[in-house]
């Protein structure tokens, strides 16, 4: 008895560690903004042409749109190239018009209001009804980050005058008769004025219901074995990161600073693919639970692995790259990114296969 007493403290501290040490669900979702997709019932074919037209205007702003226009189209090509459409500014099977709009307003925030602990602004549609499953993995994030809100709400007394920026983008594919057969609609509130500090997100949510080729990889650029720490210290320490398919945001486990990287990181030189999959993946496999009935079930998200192929630097060699996520209160923790055996990434394209078949299944409500 004498002894247990003696162990007892001992045995709750490992207790609390062990506790410590297991995945949750994190908190705080990442940004999304309100969006929404309208489609005929003409299909967009993969792999046709497309020429793209912008327009818009950032009303608090004088310059020139020109070269915001330049940036923007950069964006759009190089989003569709990644799912397998051919850009061209001659004949071209379908026509894409981006607008684009920024206007200012001051916002009056007294009494009481209801806000969420979360830190998401817009409710996101969870589908388009376009047909498409390519957008299901975008979609059932958002659908999470939505159920998950609903139950983190708290009152709030505030009074603050303060700038805010509404902003608006569209998207609209016409086909060769100047017939529309597909329309994205993005919305959100900003403190910044610069439209450019979320466009990439926006725009690749509003694609991602779009059709794509899987089979084609992005190249990255590769990072030099002796520079690899100056990449961390520029690009990933002490940020955070937002993926399409996730509804929390991603960090590098900070714990020794910028003097080093991650023990988490290996394979430096893939650097760049690593935080090109974080922040563009559409498919997110969340292994927190064995079995799920829901994919909303929220336990089952306390786990994700991400995996893409890319090509880095010069080389035409596949690179399997695969990021291991584990949940925390703040956010999801890096727990090991590599480049993978083809076994380690031959197992995580069965399972990820198996989990799209699972949200189509799930998806598919109607006769």
């Amino acid at each position: 008895m004498y002894k247990f007493k003696f162990y007892q403290p001992l045995l709750i501290i490992i207790g609390l560690l062990i506790c410590l040490s297991c995945a949750q669900v994190p908190t705080y979702e990442i940004w999304r903004p309100w969006t929404r997709s309208l489609s005929s019932i003409d299909k967009i074919v993969l792999g046709n042409s497309i020429a793209i037209e912008i327009e818009g205007e950032t009303d608090p702003l004088l310059g020139e749109e020109n070269l915001l226009k330049i940036e923007m189209k950069s964006i759009l090509n190089n989003l569709l190239q990644r799912r397998g459409f051919k850009i061209s500014n001659q004949s071209s099977d379908y026509k894409l018009k981006f607008s684009y709009k920024t206007i200012h307003e001051v916002r009056n925030s007294s009494s009481s209001t209801v806000l969420s602990k979360n830190l998401s602004a817009f409710s996101f549609g969870t589908l388009s009804g376009s047909g498409y499953s390519s957008g299901l993995g975008v979609s059932i994030a958002a659908a999470v980050s939505k159920s998950i809100s609903q139950s983190t709400l708290f009152s709030k007394q505030t009074q603050v005058d303060r700038d805010n920026y509404v902003h608006t983008i569209s998207i609209d594919i016409l086909d060769n008769n100047n017939k529309s057969i597909w329309v994205g609609d993005s919305k959100w509130n900003s403190r910044s004025v610069d439209i450019r500090t979320d466009i990439f997100s926006a725009i690749q949510i509003l694609l991602s219901d779009l059709p794509s080729d899987e089979s084609i990889l992005p190249r990255v650029r590769e990072v030099k074995e002796d520079y690899a720490l100056n990449y961390y210290r520029i690009y990933c320490w002490n940020s955070w990161f937002a993926c399409p398919a996730l509804p929390y945001r991603i960090y590098f486990n900070d714990l020794r600073g910028n003097s080093k990287i991650p023990n988490s990181v290996y394979n430096n030189m893939a650097f760049a693919a690593y935080l090109d999959l974080m922040q563009t993946a559409e498919y997110a496999l969340p292994v927190g639970i064995k079995k799920a009935k829901s994919p909303l079930n929220r336990d089952l998200w306390k786990k994700v692995v991400l995996g893409g192929e890319y090509y880095i630097g010069d080389s035409n060699i596949k690179q399997k790259v695969l990021i291991k996520l584990k949940g925390e209160s703040s956010g999801y923790e890096i727990e090991k990114c590599w480049i993978a055996s083809d076994e380690e990434y031959q197992d995580y394209q069965e399972k990820i296969t198996r989990w799209k078949d699972f949200l189509e299944d799930y998806y598919n409500v109607y006769k």
